[in-house]
């Protein structure tokens, strides 16, 4: 996950990062990569890089 980030010019990608505080549209790049590689579904409302991997867990989790 953290490599998507960084792919996707995320800086920090660290548990406590602020993705509100990053730019939306690499925000969105990121998950859109995350949600191809698991072929899953993510919010668009993460706060926190922590927020984001426990979503993909959670998602993951129900395949």
């Amino acid at each position: 996950m953290i490599d998507y980030l960084q792919d996707a010019g995320v800086v920090d990608p660290w548990p406590g990062t602020w993705l509100a505080h990053q730019d939306r549209d690499k925000c969105e790049f990121a998950l859109m990569g995350l949600e191809a590689r698991y072929g899953v579904q993510l919010r668009r409302d993460y706060q926190t890089v922590a927020e984001l991997a426990a979503g993909l867990c959670k998602a993951m989790e129900l395949l």
